[in-house]
């Protein structure tokens, strides 16, 4: 918001807002819409016709079917406070291009404030009754004008986004556009990453060197709300740009984070979690926290005591036995120390092995690799 003022009448007790909104679409039309000569032509009328106390509300780069700009709350805010006596604008469609926003401020909002309107280029002035008969059609043209615009932009980035060319303004995190050709992507410099920003890049096709288009959809053109598009109309480009992440190491990372990974009382993540399965059924083994319960008595009465039950893996068909899977299986309890223990003297045999004779250990590990392959394929 740009706020300027001016010479000030000391006989009036209330402000006049001159207000001006230049929006990117407007920019094409010409310098008439520049914020510069609304502000000029705003000037020389209101001091014309006798207009004293101005202050300046502007809004640059705002879209005019949002009505969410800072000059124009400001100025709401200090007609709500009584310091504004009248509003002053270019033509209706300064104050904004939706039909129903416009004419609640200018026919309801502005008349019960007591405040003076007036549009210049389109001849109204609320004080003069007959020069708002036409307003109502001026605002339902503004607002058709926004809609055709819309329209029109969609058409260009639906061609745009099926040709292949990325649709976004921004390029994903990690990457910087192109210098010579704003529809490549190039890797910047490396950064030191935070963990959220790891996430999107083990989730995103982009970093595989792909461009994905139409991800999300808006359903109107009066608002910035964004849905999600269903995957059939989501369209994917490989190779469009050099890859950060290799396709095998992105698609195998997808696998992984199918499998969900519970924090320890610690806080660390399982390193076992999706990598122990059950014996007899070929389930998952789940991972359960250390957990305190109450005290029983050998009769089952509670004794008023704590007890601890430790960190264990249970078979995920047991946990899971009234699912429709129709597998059941038993609890097969295992404290989770003792996988530790195992897995830590396994790690300490390999490599007593491999110093000892590493062909051996390398023809030995084979030869496991083998058999389950074989016991996989049965």
């Amino acid at each position: 918001m740009n706020r300027t003022r001016q010479t000030t009448d000391k006989s009036k007790n209330r402000i006049t807002a001159l207000y001006e909104r230049l929006s990117r679409d407007d920019e094409l039309a010409g310098d008439s819409n520049s914020i510069v000569n609304q502000k000029k032509m705003l000037e020389d009328y209101a001091k014309s016709n006798g207009y004293t106390d101005l202050v300046h509300f502007t809004d640059d780069g705002y879209s005019g079917g949002n009505f969410d700009r800072p000059g124009w709350k400001e100025m709401l805010r200090q007609i709500e406070d009584g310091s504004i006596g009248a509003v002053i604008v270019k033509d209706m469609s300064r104050v904004g291009r939706d039909y129903l926003q416009v004419g609640f401020y200018t026919e309801v909002f502005f008349r019960e404030k007591g405040v003076h309107f007036v549009a210049i280029s389109n001849g109204v002035d609320s004080d003069i009754n007959t020069s708002s008969e036409f307003a109502p059609f001026l605002n339902i043209m503004n607002e058709w004008y926004l809609r055709d615009c819309s329209r029109k932009i969609k058409a260009v980035l639906q061609a745009k986004g099926r040709d292949g060319k990325p649709i976004t303004n921004n390029p994903p995190y990690g990457y910087i556009k192109d210098p010579e050709d704003k529809n490549r992507c190039d890797m910047s410099k490396p950064y030191e990453w935070a963990g959220v920003s790891v996430v999107r890049m083990l989730e995103k096709p982009e970093y595989m060197g792909d461009t994905v288009n139409f991800r999300t959809k808006k359903l109107s053109y009066k608002d910035k709300v964004a849905v999600k598009n269903d995957s059939d109309e989501i369209v994917v480009f490989t190779d469009t740009h050099e890859a950060i992440i290799d396709r095998k190491t992105w698609y195998m990372v997808q696998e992984l984070r199918k499998t969900k990974r519970r924090i320890n009382t610690e806080g660390e993540s399982n390193p076992f979690v999706g990598k122990i399965f059950c014996a007899d059924c070929g389930g998952k083994m789940h991972y359960r926290n250390e957990g305190k319960r109450a005290g029983r008595k050998w009769r089952g009465l509670l004794d008023g005591s704590v007890r601890t039950t430790p960190a264990c893996y249970n078979c995920g068909n047991y946990n899971n036995s009234h699912d429709q899977s129709g597998k059941v299986c038993c609890s097969h309890n295992i404290q989770a120390k003792v996988i530790d223990q195992f897995v830590l003297e396994t790690i300490q045999y390999a490599c007593k092995s491999v110093r000892m004779d590493e062909r051996a250990f390398v023809e030995s590990i084979r030869t496991n690799i083998c058999k389950l392959s074989d016991r996989h394929k049965k």
